[in-house]
Order: structure tokens, then C-alpha cells, then sequence
């Protein structure tokens, strides 16, 4: 079973804001409810009880203010829907498209395949020297049998020069 997200998409961490900070707010309320008991059960007077109350709701308030700010007034995802509209302007409607990069196949092949409307596919690496980018001849074969399937083969990889070789 895949994963439905992973660590490096930026929204990963915007799904944890409304379950994991509430949850542990919660647990530091009811830690803070329980010192305040205990303290108040060993005799300790009320100005003793107001100053672990104090550093309490510091406790519990600061260090999720602290981790989520960074994330909390970041903008994500800013530009992306521009630059998958650029991507899928430029191939073409008879275009197969073959990802013959590892990251970029990673990425981008339910892109080209579900918001640029093209098919597309994720050449293997077989190779054990550069297992980064596709075999030539694999590459090679393969645009031969989109050619002769009637469309256009486009390659997709995250540099250009990871093309020069087909």
C-alpha cells in the first residue's frame, strides 16, 4: 500500500495543524490540571498554584506557536497551477510523453497524465551506473512505438542536459 502523501510535499506538514497541536494542547491541559491538583493536594498556596499555572499555559501555548510559525504564514504551492498550465501548453495533444528522469517521473507523470490530458510513462532505470535517468536504448524503442502508434513521443526530465543523450 503507497502512501497518500509524502515528507517532502509542503502540505504534509499542514495536515498535522489540525490534529497532532490541538491534540497535544489538549494533553498539556489536562498535565497542567494535574500539577495544579498535586500541588494544591501537598498544601501549596494559591500564589505557589498561580505561578505553575503561569509557566503552565507557557508550556502549553509557546512551543506550538513556536514549531507551527514557520509554516503557519508560509505560502505554499504559490505558482504552481501557472506552471502546470505552461507545461501542459507546451505538449502537444498528440504528444505520449515519456519521463526518462527519476524525480521528474516521480512527480510530474499523474500531472501530465491527469491535468495535461496526454498519456505519459515512466521509462525504467535499469541501469546500475546512472540510475537517475533511463537507458538510450529503452528511450529509443520507445519512442519508436509511440511514432508508430500515430502520436508524437515527449521526453520529460528535470535538466536539459539529462536529454542530450537520447
Amino acid at each position: 500500500m503507497l502512501p497518500s502523501i509524502t515528507p517532502d510535499h509542503p502540505f504534509a506538514s499542514r495536515r498535522l495543524v489540525p490534529v497532532v497541536v490541538p491534540g497535544m494542547v489538549l494533553l498539556g491541559v489536562w498535565g497542567l490540571r494535574w500539577v495544579l491538583a498535586q500541588a494544591r493536594r501537598r498544601g501549596y498556596g494559591p500564589r505557589v498554584r498561580r505561578g505553575l499555572a503561569t509557566a503552565g499555559v507557557v508550556l502549553v501555548l509557546v512551543p506550538p506557536a513556536f514549531v507551527s510559525g514557520g509554516t503557519a504564514f508560509t505560502p505554499v504551492e504559490r505558482g504552481e497551477a501557472a506552471a502546470v498550465a505552461g507545461l501542459c501548453a507546451a505538449i502537444p495533444p498528440d504528444a505520449s510523453v515519456l519521463l526518462v528522469e527519476r524525480v521528474t517521473g516521480d512527480r510530474f507523470a499523474q500531472v501530465v497524465r491527469g491535468l495535461c490530458g496526454v498519456p505519459a510513462a515512466r521509462v525504467r532505470m535499469l541501469s546500475t551506473i546512472d540510475k537517475e535517468v533511463a537507458q538510450a536504448a529503452d528511450v529509443r524503442r520507445l519512442m519508436t512505438r509511440i511514432r508508430q502508434a500515430g502520436r508524437r513521443p515527449v521526453l520529460l526530465a528535470a535538466a536539459q542536459a539529462q536529454l542530450i543523450r537520447y
